[in-house]
């Protein structure tokens, strides 16, 4: 797909990449860069997304509510050394290949707030 979004702080970024999308459901790939000169100990990310997360990888679902979720690491990509990045990705549910991408997104209790990106890879060939 090649769809972004970044979101960008201070000392850090967000970036959220749709990399696969059917009619049910979409694949959300997210990072989050340490731009800064200090570490980003035992990160969370808080976000609202009014969609179901079906399944995740590289992190865990710490809380679910109506609307918002609470995804935080899982010990081994728990520190964000500086100017590195960890990721994690999650599988929404959808309807009519609706996508929603995360918003109000807080890290370790820091608002991000939203720079939108989007970027279109070229070339795809539909038969």
């Amino acid at each position: 797909m090649g769809i972004k979004e970044s979101v960008i702080t201070g000392n850090v970024e967000v970036d959220c990449v749709i990399s696969n999308q059917w009619e049910t459901g979409y694949i959300v790939d997210v990072t989050i860069k340490n731009s800064s000169d200090k570490p980003i100990e035992d990160w969370e990310m808080v976000f609202s997304l009014p969609k179901e997360i079906k399944n995740i990888w590289n992190g865990r679902i710490a809380k679910s509510q109506t609307g918002g979720y609470r995804i935080q690491n899982l010990g081994y990509n728990g520190n964000i050394k500086p100017r590195e990045s960890v990721s994690f990705g999650f599988e929404c549910a959808t309807k009519n290949f609706e996508v929603i991408y995360p918003e109000q997104i807080i890290i370790n209790q820091m608002v991000v707030s939203i720079c939108k990106a989007f970027m279109f890879q070229q070339g795809y060939t539909f038969a």
